[in-house]
């Protein structure tokens, strides 16, 4: 052998010894690298942390105080005298102390720019800017939106709208952040209401700046901007609103460029505070490590190098001297080098013989698995059945049970999430120790997600106990494995192999009742939290399930009003009653189809194809459906399944209806000429009030009275051109207050008083008379 005579692997063992220093090394120096780069950006998530929470604070502080202040000023009793008093009436001292309460806050001294008090009832706006009428507001659209949303008591942000002008007395200031509350604050009824706007410069002091090397960004509870210094970490979050929700992600990368995130969620406000920074700065200030570093292992590298080369020539003699006793015992090897003689020598005197006996032994109980699974399919025939049994030595007992298991991790929610039920499974059985397979006749095997264990006895006695040893050791080995419990589903007892499908059939039933309510209940065996449920047991109690027909009802009410909390709530119940009733088998299957069938006939009762829904099929839907055999995954079944995919289609289905409703309230509105109220126009359809401004806004992005006075324009431009009534009696037929309210409105819109519109019309026409 040329390759041994020339110790050509001497130099590999230099290689390795040398590698053996030069790597540990590397690692060394990458890990310290790794844990400056981390312990530095660690300190400034941890400085970023604490300011955002100061941030947090202080930002809260004071909405919080202007919220309470302008909320209490609000449902004071000067409010409320001041708001039934006529504007000519207001007594000046009156004025004047409710002037002074509000001055002398020091919420709205410090951050509150503008207030407004609007008194729906008497037509008079007071503000920091002077007292006018209500017909004077040059805004009214915005007075409109507030006074037509539900809520007493709200925030408003506007921060990314700019002014176009500057702000005069008539116009209500909402531009930034406005706080308005509803007078009178315990009632449903809108008197007056009270608009207060922040000072942007002042409130954003406490933003800018704030972060050293970091940049802030801040949303509001809705998910709008509030405040950036950041406009990519900004847009990024603006599209990304679940990532906004979630407070998991430490990085993100718009645009190409890598920023570190560090979140803060107020638990008062339910503002999202966001510090972003760029990890590169840390990195080039960790340029000086690597430098050290390198320098450190060059030397230990020259240093090891020269122990290795003058120590090699003893760590080789040993392999050297074994070389020689197998040279002359096994021919030369085609590696070309010793450790390939070696290898070979040793190969040869040990042989393959354990690794023979393992490889049979391995499919010998694959076999064993195939038997049993072909067993519970009812594919073998009986004479098939006993020639495989004979042939792997199996199943020679004269009594036999199926056992259907599953091994459960506790969670306190009691979910248990499918993926995770599975693997949890496989696991088990894979690492099944040899104490429990020896009480088995067939290796452990999972078939539709529940793992199948035989059990064979000479008496029925015996078997009994079989059963209460298979359980205690299943349920130590669980709970050793991963702090769980057993379910256990055991058929009755039958003495023909050829009846095993039939058992496994009952132990799968026994285990869905298990499954679903067993570990509450005082029923059957159980050791800690395991638990088993006998078929046989199951079949013994007499039988008074009823299907519930008030459960019917409910949930076919809540999904037909795609109310998906009532529907779960009454899933959960149905599931309930009829496991507790003693429903089994073909009679339990019955009620868990009739109850899919009433969920899917309220979208076809709607009219609503159910291909529309389900593209996959109907029938693919009831086999998905028939292969679920614990109650856990059947709830999540109806829910996930079949229950959100038919109410996501209802409203959609539905929404398509509102430019009907549309047509109906235009038709009215004709019909009345406009002199019709929004409660009025929803009583004559049958609507409620808010469903019609809905409908409205969603249809047309208008409002009801914005519509109105649309409408209102019209008959009074036609009523200019063709009759001959004054200003004022037009003014009176379309029932506005008076003649100056009519020419202003119309003036604004139309830019030309009602006098010169009709004078102009006339002329275009030709029907302007001659004067003499």
């Amino acid at each position: 052998m040329s390759g041994i005579k020339k110790q050509k692997y001497r130099k590999t063992i230099i290689a390795c010894l040398l590698l053996t220093a030069i790597v540990p090394l590397l690692i060394l120096g990458i890990y310290s690298y790794h844990s400056a780069k981390q312990t530095v950006r660690k300190n400034v998530r941890q400085a970023n942390e604490t300011v955002l929470i100061q941030i947090a604070n202080k930002s809260d502080n004071i909405l919080e105080g202007v919220q309470r202040t302008f909320f209490r000023l609000a449902a004071g009793s000067l409010t409320d005298r001041m708001i039934r008093q006529e504007m000519d009436h207001i007594d000046y001292k009156d004025l004047r102390e409710y002037i002074d309460e509000i001055g002398q806050n020091q919420a709205y001294v410090g951050y509150v720019s503008d207030y407004t008090l609007i008194s729906f009832e008497k037509q008079w706006v007071l503000s920091n800017k002077g007292m006018f009428s209500m017909d004077e507001i040059e805004n009214p659209e915005d007075v409109e939106a507030i006074q037509e949303r539900w809520e007493k008591i709200f925030w408003i942000n506007r921060t990314q709208e700019h002014r176009d002008k500057e702000i005069v007395r008539e116009h209500i200031d909402n531009e930034y952040l406005t706080f308005v509350a509803k007078v009178p604050i315990y009632s449903s009824d809108d008197q007056a209401v009270f608009i207060v706007s922040l000072d942007q410069a002042s409130f954003e002091k406490i933003f800018r700046e704030s972060l050293s090397s970091s940049s802030l960004t801040v949303f509001d509870e809705d998910g709008n901007l509030v405040f950036t210094e950041n406009q990519e970490i900004a847009a990024y979050y603006e599209e990304n609103q679940e990532a906004l929700k979630q407070g998991t992600e430490e990085g993100i990368s718009p645009g190409g460029r890598q920023y570190d995130i560090v979140k803060h969620r107020s638990s008062i406000s339910g503002w999202t505070f966001i510090a972003g920074y760029d990890p590169g700065v840390i990195a080039g200030e960790l340029n000086s490590i690597l430098i050290t570093m390198g320098g450190i292992i060059l030397l230990i590298l020259v240093i090891v190098g020269g122990i290795t080369i003058f120590s090699t020539s003893k760590v080789y003699r040993p392999i050297k001297e074994l070389v020689s006793s197998f040279e002359g015992m096994v021919e030369e090897t085609e590696e070309g080098d010793e450790f390939g003689l070696i290898n070979q020598g040793i190969h040869q005197l040990v042989g393959h013989n354990e690794q023979l006996q393992q490889m049979i032994d391995r499919q010998k109980n694959q076999l064993k698995e195939l038997f049993g699974l072909r067993l519970i399919r009812g594919t073998l025939s009986e004479a098939e059945i006993l020639q495989t049994r004979e042939r792997l030595q199996t199943l020679d007992e004269p009594w036999f049970c199926v056992v259907s298991a599953v091994f459960c991790q506790k969670a306190e929610d009691g979910a248990r999430e499918r993926m995770e039920q599975d693997v949890l499974n496989l696991e088990m059985v894979k690492n099944m120790p040899e104490e429990i397979r020896n009480i088995l006749l067939l290796p452990p095997f999972i078939h539709t997600r529940a793992i199948v264990m035989v059990l064979g006895s000479p008496t029925k006695e015996k078997m009994e106990q079989k059963i209460l040893a298979l359980r205690n050791c299943l349920s130590v080995y669980v709970t050793n494995f991963c702090g769980g419990y057993v379910d256990m589903g055991v058929s009755r007892l039958f003495d023909a192999v050829t009846g095993f499908r039939k058992g496994y059939q009952e132990s799968l039933e026994a285990l869905k009742i298990n499954e679903y309510y067993g570990h509450d209940q005082e029923e059957g065996i159980s050791l800690e939290d395991s638990s088993i449920t006998y078929y046989a047991d199951l079949i013994q109690k007499s039988s008074s399930a009823e299907y519930n027909q008030a459960l019917d009802q409910m949930v076919r009410s809540a999904v037909d009003s795609c109310s998906r909390e009532q529907a779960f709530q009454a899933v959960d119940q149905f599931l309930r009653d009829i496991s507790r009733n003693g429903a089994v088998m073909y009679e339990q299957h019955f009620y868990l189809h009739r109850f899919l069938m009433t969920i899917l006939s309220v979208p076809a009762d709607a009219g609503i194809p159910i291909r529309d829904m389900f593209p996959e099929g109907e029938s693919n839907l009831f086999s998905r459906f028939n292969q679920l055999y614990d109650y856990n995954n059947i709830r999540k079944f109806y829910e996930e399944q079949v229950i959100l995919p038919v109410i996501s289609h209802l409203e959609q289905f539905r929404k398509s209806s509102s430019e009907m409703v549309m047509e109906k309230i235009i038709e009215v509105i004709r019909q009345a000429s406009g002199d019709i109220t929004l409660a009025e126009c929803a009583e004559k359809l049958g609507y409620h009030p808010s469903y019609i401004w809905r409908v409205m806004k969603n249809t047309r992005d208008i409002t009801f009275t914005d519509y109105l006075a649309e409408q209102k324009l019209e008959m009074a431009r036609n009523l200019l051109e063709e009759t001959e009534l004054s200003v004022a009696e037009i003014a009176e037929k379309l029932n506005y207050s008076n003649a100056q309210n009519f020419i202003r409105l119309f003036k604004k819109h139309m830019d030309i008083t009602p006098g010169q519109y009709r004078k102009n019309r006339r002329k275009e026409t030709g029907q302007e008379p001659d004067r003499k």
